[in-house]
């Protein structure tokens, strides 16, 4: 009994023991689902946050195409990043929330927002930093008790897109009807074409010198100018729709008479700007043109016209150089001219910026940082305007090249100098331009081997020059005769550069002589010198245009040159696969001395992170 009961004295501690495992294990439990709670609220609340973060991003990345959108600027729901009046538009949102159940009864309150700023913006893009934000209230009062956040960071780089740029470059129109299609990849020249002319309008050349052409990413072409008349993708003069019946000022003998480039991001308008700059004058003006392309069809229609890009300068400030590149946001272009003159203080560039609103603003002039080349003429003293600009594939850098003309009146000439070129280096967030280096182009060719001596003067003048697709090499076009220089100018010294000089020894075309005087080569030849998306230069030559010796014109087919291998380092024209007069147009077609300018076109990288 005694034993029995020693036995069952142990009940009641047992009982406790176990209630206390028990609570214990059901505090822990409880524990456990608050922590499990606490950390799905947390889970959910910076879901919301991540949410604000992301809705503001889709915003901000419209921020990032906004050009008056500076540094420190923000934006929230209540705000969009369009300035008017260096104020903020109202978005149309009451409030700044976009979730907002404060008044929520019985429910926990929160209320749900983003604010975004811009942080940075130069040459390589923009980045804007996004906040957001969840604000948990107490639903006594609606203060805020707890808030969530989450960061995101949206990034624009300004790039080329190597494949849309290259089939942008697509298709080439240029002198009398003449085109050359390198594919919807660029890789390759696919055939030689002709513009589909209308028969009644093909009368005489479309582009004796300037021309530019526009093809958009995906290799459609849609049209093409001299300057003086738009000729659409139909074979068509483009629709005028301004109710002016002027037609658009501009020349066809200027060395770039008009370039375009677009003016929105759908890309469905676009500007060209001309110059009637004529005659190696440098006595003429730029104007600017709107085309629609919505309109006509989809053919596209000009909505206005001879728009002069200087209201203050008055006349023939621009020379025959016209060249344009696009600004670090993509919110505009740069568009440059220079004229020379007796002086470096007479020679003068002109800027320049036009933005996708088809504002025109920022005009400046500087000086070339030495003279230019000039010579003796009959006609203007030697004050001479041609001359052309040629960017580089990423607009880090811009050569002029100016042009002298008659630089030797007797027939004893020394001094074959034909011009100078400058090499900058760009800014591409003001405009700007640093030189690095300029030279003067001296072939070694001696005009009194080939020419009579009752020519007074010997033309023999710099017209065009471009880079190598590597970029090491600067190749220069003289016309008058054609003459091929090579330049390497990666020592960016103007000395280096200028002892590097190869003057290519071929002439430049293959034809008879166009004049009875001349003996070889033909004295009319040369003209532009392009590098196409397929890695090869190509020369347009000017002979073709001239009849022969007995005044009887050139038969058909005429041709053009290029040069297979520009980068090959070795000073031989087989090394660098020069072929002269290689391309064979098509009958009826002639290069004449054009070749057409085409603005490069920045596609922007957006990254969220």
């Amino acid at each position: 009994m005694n034993r029995r009961y020693a036995q069952e004295g142990f009940a009641l501690p047992s009982i406790i023991i176990t209630s206390l495992v028990m609570f214990t294990l059901v505090t822990a439990i409880v524990g456990t689902v608050s922590s499990i709670k606490v950390a799905l609220d947390t889970q959910y609340y910076r879901a919301l946050a991540r949410d604000a973060a992301e809705s503001g991003a889709n915003y901000a990345k419209i921020c990032l195409y906004e050009p008056s959108f500076a540094v420190g600027d923000t934006i929230d729901p209540t705000k969009t990043c369009k300035k008017v009046s260096g104020s903020y538009t109202s978005s149309g949102k009451a409030d700044r929330w976009l979730i907002n159940n404060s008044t929520a009864s019985g429910s926990t309150k929160f209320r749900t927002t983003y604010d975004a700023s811009l942080m940075e913006s130069n040459n390589d893009g923009k980045r804007m930093t996004v906040t957001g934000k969840v604000e948990l209230l107490r639903t006594s009062d609606s203060s805020v008790w707890r808030t969530y956040t989450w960061v995101t960071n949206v990034q624009m780089t300004k790039k080329i897109d190597p494949e849309g740029d290259r089939a942008s470059k697509r298709f080439w129109y240029f002198g009398r009807w003449a085109g050359l299609d390198f594919g919807t990849t660029g890789n390759t020249l696919q055939s030689v074409i002709e513009f589909p002319i209308d028969p009644s309008l093909a009368s005489g050349d479309a582009a004796g010198e300037g021309a530019t052409v526009t093809n958009d990413q995906r290799g459609n072409f849609l049209f093409w100018s001299n300057g003086l008349t738009i000729w659409n993708k139909a074979g068509l003069q483009m629709s005028d729709d301004t109710g002016d019946l002027t037609p658009l000022k501009g020349d066809n003998s200027t060395s770039q008479g008009g370039l375009s480039f677009p003016l929105n991001s759908a890309r469905t308008k676009y500007g060209i700007v001309t110059n009637n700059t004529s005659w190696e004058r440098g006595q003429g003006e730029l104007y600017m043109h709107t085309i629609d392309m919505t309109r006509d069809g989809g053919n596209g229609a000009i909505v206005s016209k001879n728009i002069p890009l200087s209201t203050t300068l008055g006349t023939g400030w621009a020379g025959e150089a016209l060249g344009a590149m696009p600004n670090v946001d993509g919110s505009g272009y740069y568009v440059y001219t220079f004229k020379t003159g007796t002086t470096t203080a007479t020679t003068k560039v002109t800027r320049f910026l036009i933005s996708l609103n088809g504002a025109i603003s920022g005009q400046v002039q500087f000086d070339l940082p030495s003279p230019p080349k000039i010579c003796k003429s009959p006609k203007d003293n030697g004050v001479y305007g041609f001359g052309s600009m040629s960017f580089n594939k990423d607009y880090s850098k811009v050569l002029f090249t100016a042009g002298a003309f008659n630089c030797s009146n007797d027939t004893t000439p020394t001094d074959y100098a034909s011009g100078r070129v400058y090499l900058y280096t760009t800014d591409r967030s003001t405009g700007n331009l640093t030189p690095v280096a300029d030279w003067t182009v001296e072939n070694s060719f001696d005009p009194t081997a080939s020419y009579s001596s009752t020519i007074q003067y010997v033309r023999h003048a710099l017209y065009d020059s471009d880079f190598s697709p590597s970029e090491r090499y600067v190749y220069t076009m003289n016309k008058f005769p054609g003459r091929l220089t090579r330049f390497d100018i990666s020592s960016g010294n103007s000395a280096t550069i200028k002892a590097s000089e190869w003057d290519v020894p071929d002439d430049m075309t293959s034809i008879n002589p166009g004049e009875s005087i001349v003996a070889s080569p033909d004295i009319n030849s040369g003209g532009h010198i392009k590098t196409a998306p397929d890695g090869r230069m190509y020369i347009a030559n000017a002979s073709w245009n001239w009849n022969l010796q007995d005044d009887t014109p050139r038969p058909y087919p005429y041709k053009m040159s290029y040069i297979g291998k520009p980068d090959a380092t070795t000073r031989a024209t087989a090394g660098i696969d020069l072929n002269i007069d290689g391309i064979t147009l098509l009958s009826g077609t002639r290069s004449n001395q054009s070749l057409p300018q085409m603005a490069t076109v920045y596609v922007p990288e957006i990254i969220i992170y």
